[in-house]
C-alpha cells in the first residue's frame, strides 16, 4: 500500500467572513490580500479563538480519526517571531510539532521566507512554494487588483526567487513542493522548474 501524505493550510484570507457569525472574527479589510492574514492574524487576540478551534480541529482529525498523514501548513507568516508564536497556540491545543510524525510546512509567499530562508528552515519540517503570492511579493503587485493585471506576467524576478528558495532549503534538507497554477499553462515555466 502507498503511504500517502496531505497537508492542511490554516485559514488565510477572510475565509470566515461570509459565514453567520464570520464578521465576529474578521472585519472588511479594503486590501485583504496584503493586510491581515495568515500568521499576524492567528495569534491576534481578536482571531486566535477561531485559529485555537482551527488547530482543536486538526488534533481531531489525527488523535481521534487517526489521520497521521495530515500536517499542518501555516501561510503568509512575515518573520520567524510570527511562526514561533503559532506554533506555541499549535502545541498548547494538540499539534505541537513532531508529536506522533505531525510536520509544519511553512507556505514560501512572502520575500522574507526566500531571504531569510536560513532562519525559517529550522522551525519546519517542509516547505511549499506559493508562487502566485511570491509573485505578488515580489514585484508588490496585487494579484486581485484587475488595473494591474498586466504586470503579473513578469516573471523573472519569481523565477530568481524560486531559484534562492530551492536552493536555500535544500541546504537545509528540507522538501520542497510548488502550490500555483502557472506550471500548468506555462510550458517555459514548467520547464525551468524542471
Amino acid at each position: 500500500s502507498r503511504d500517502w501524505s496531505s497537508d492542511v493550510c490554516s485559514s488565510d484570507l477572510n475565509e470566515f467572513r461570509g459565514l453567520i457569525g464570520g464578521d465576529f472574527f474578521e472585519p472588511h479589510e479594503e486590501a485583504p490580500i496584503i493586510a491581515w492574514r495568515g500568521a499576524c492574524k492567528y495569534y491576534s487576540p481578536e482571531f486566535r479563538p477561531a485559529f485555537e478551534l482551527e488547530c482543536q480541529a486538526m488534533a481531531r482529525v489525527r488523535d481521534e480519526i487517526g489521520f497521521k498523514n495530515v500536517h499542518f501548513e501555516f501561510p503568509f507568516v512575515r518573520t520567524t517571531d510570527e511562526l514561533i508564536k503559532i506554533q506555541e497556540i499549535c502545541k498548547e491545543n494538540g499539534i505541537e510539532r513532531g508529536k506522533d510524525g505531525l510536520m509544519h510546512c511553512l507556505m514560501c509567499e512572502v520575500t522574507s521566507n526566500v531571504l531569510l530562508a536560513d532562519d525559517f528552515a529550522p522551525l519546519v519540517d517542509y516547505i511549499s512554494i506559493g508562487s502566485n503570492d511570491l509573485q505578488m511579493a515580489s514585484i508588490m503587485c496585487s494579484r486581485d487588483d484587475a488595473l494591474v493585471q498586466h504586470l503579473n506576467n513578469e516573471d523573472k524576478c519569481l523565477r530568481k526567487m524560486i531559484s534562492m528558495a530551492i536552493k536555500s532549503y535544500h541546504s537545509h534538507g528540507l522538501k520542497i513542493s510548488l502550490c500555483g497554477d502557472k506550471p500548468s499553462f506555462d510550458f517555459e515555466f514548467f520547464k525551468f522548474l524542471v
